[in-house]
């Protein structure tokens, strides 16, 4: 095939204070076997020297566009701006501190051409770590057997499933949904996976094309500490899986992604947020199920949604408070911290009790 019968895939890319992988990331671009690309970076004003290492790069290759924020703003709308320029038929993802198999683009566009009905492309990843050397692969459960509709369902009751660098989408999909949520920090892929599946059909590559980056001291920011790990789950994930309620508003399309929904009531599209939360109840994560009760609660605090509700299933908000007392939806650090300040109690005490002691010998 011809460059002029290839289709344009543009790479976007978002960069901040890369400036020791850049090269690297560069040359794993320009060494495509596949060469009808633009690349698009957004710097989002980096301290290093890693804008003007793109600029360099800019000035060489009429391919590559380098642009920068205003201010420093979040690597969603650093990504977003680069989404903005997009001119090509597919969309390809990737960080700056990544890097690509020289035959990454080839394969791809090449699958995607022939599968009309696939959307968007995930694939595994190799991990590499600073000096570049590769560390074996990094994926999920394999997920070929899924389509939206399982891969959906997987999605809202055990979190994230999918891979984001390297992701390769048709630019009509990307159309249709928009960019990331520029208000999430952590839980922007997935969120952005579940509005993908929402309106198309995934693909699956078991090769590994795309080398993921993985800081050793885990400060990249997919590398989550335990800190905003807990932040994610608790605040930005009630966001991701409101998706669900805003997307399924016909009882068939739920019982497709949730077959079980038949054990919770009869078909009826009026009792979908009903029937979302008893199944995010079921998850065994701590803030879906929070997600679930938070919803139902929101449902049945009508007076006509519960009277409905019990006439249709015989579900009493007695059954609610049931599902209250039985479930600690709250987080493991939450736990910890209690525990650790039991334990500070308790060691005060302790010492306020041998200083009461030493006190009496001395009177």
């Amino acid at each position: 095939m011809s460059k002029n019968n290839q289709p344009l895939v543009s790479i976007v890319s978002s960069n901040y204070n890369f400036e020791k992988f850049i090269p690297y990331f560069m040359e794993s671009v320009l060494s495509q076997t596949y060469k009808n690309w633009e690349l698009i970076v957004t710097d989002d004003c980096s301290t290093d020297k890693s804008f003007e290492i793109l600029k360099s790069y800019e000035k060489k290759d009429k391919r590559i566009k380098i642009l920068q924020n205003d201010k420093n703003r979040h690597v969603c709308h650093t990504l977003n701006n680069s989404f903005r320029s997009a001119k090509g038929e597919y969309v390809c993802i990737i960080s700056c501190d990544d890097a690509f198999m020289p035959e990454k683009i080839v394969h791809d566009v090449d699958f995607m051409e022939k599968n009309k009905k696939i959307g968007v492309l995930y694939g595994q990843l190799f991990l590499m770590d600073e000096s570049n050397t590769l560390h074996g692969k990094y994926c999920f459960e394999s997920l070929q057997e899924f389509n939206s509709a399982g891969l959906l369902r997987r999605m809202f009751l055990l979190g994230n499933q999918c891979i984001a660098p390297g992701m390769f989408i048709r630019k009509e999909v990307v159309n249709k949904i928009g960019f990331l949520n520029p208000l999430l920090k952590m839980t922007q892929d997935y969120d952005y996976h579940v509005r993908l599946l929402f309106n198309t059909e995934p693909a699956f590559n078991n090769v590994p094309l795309t080398k993921y980056r993985r800081m050793s001291d885990n400060s990249n920011l997919s590398s989550y500490s335990v800190q905003t790990t807990i932040n994610s789950e608790i605040n930005e994930t009630f966001f991701v899986l409101n998706n669900y309620l805003q997307n399924i508003k016909d009882y068939s399309l739920l019982s497709k992604i949730f077959p079980e929904v038949v054990e919770f009531g009869p078909a009826d599209n009026y009792l979908i947020p009903y029937y979302l939360g008893r199944i995010a109840i079921n998850s065994e994560k701590k803030h879906i199920k929070s997600f679930g009760i938070q919803t139902l609660y929101s449902f049945m605090l009508d007076d006509n949604n519960a009277k409905y509700l019990e006439d249709k299933t015989g579900y009493l908000i007695k059954d609610f408070m049931d599902v209250l007392s039985k479930n600690k939806i709250y987080c493991n650090l939450i736990e910890k911290e209690d525990k650790e300040k039991r334990n500070i109690y308790r060691r005060t005490k302790t010492k306020l009790y041998k200083i009461k002691l030493y006190i009496k010998k001395l009177f």
